[in-house]
């Protein structure tokens, strides 16, 4: 029996919860950042900070990546197009070290398991990297996925040029977040006002 997929969420209501993920990933990168300090010792807290900057990571990067389902939120409810090969390359690269080493309790978080139990190639795709040292390159991706796609976004080309700059700004100071890109009611008033059609 197949079921009949469910239709898409409104692409205003689906830019709210991208904003979201953005704008916490933000967040968590400044904080992160300012973590990272010569000499800091990381204390139990700063995992918080890396963790969730790597949960907001992992749904950006499935974003960017995957063709969807009927209710995953992804760059073509917006008609944009994938990023390119290289950049896809560059965000996939982290997508299932994410999902092992943080995201489900597996056998495979453990280095011996791994080394004895799977094939090298497999090994290899789900060796935990130094997330003190990938977590800039995480942001440094994804907040670059982001101005390439406002770039090319046609008439999302404004809401999604006003997320980067929010994101780079909020990521780099504690800035307030722009109101506009804020609470549900000012976004949805935001994107009525720019006309942009279904």
């Amino acid at each position: 029996m197949t079921s009949t997929p469910l239709p898409k969420l409104d692409s205003t209501e689906a830019f709210l919860h991208l904003i979201y993920d953005y704008r916490y990933f933000a967040i968590a990168a400044y904080e992160w950042d300012s973590i990272m300090t010569p000499g800091h010792i990381l204390r139990d807290r700063d995992a918080l900070v890396q963790d969730a900057l790597l949960l907001h990571a992992r749904s950006l990067i499935s974003f960017y990546l995957l063709p969807g389902t009927s209710t995953d939120i992804v760059l073509r409810d917006f008609g944009l197009r994938p990023p390119s090969a290289t950049r896809t390359a560059k965000l996939e690269r982290y997508k299932k070290p994410i999902d092992v080493h943080l995201m489900h309790l597996t056998a495979y978080r453990d280095y011996n398991y791994r080394r004895t139990h799977l094939p090298h190639a497999v090994v290899a795709e789900r060796q935990r990297p130094n997330w003190n040292r990938h977590n800039a390159i995480i942001v440094r991706e994804l907040f670059e996925a982001l101005r390439v796609t406002a770039n090319g976004a046609g008439q999302w080309k404004q809401p999604f040029q006003e997320l980067y700059d929010a994101c780079i700004t909020r990521s780099k100071t504690e800035v307030r977040w722009p109101k506009r890109l804020g609470e549900v009611s000012d976004v949805r008033r935001y994107i009525r006002s720019l006309a942009i059609t279904p």
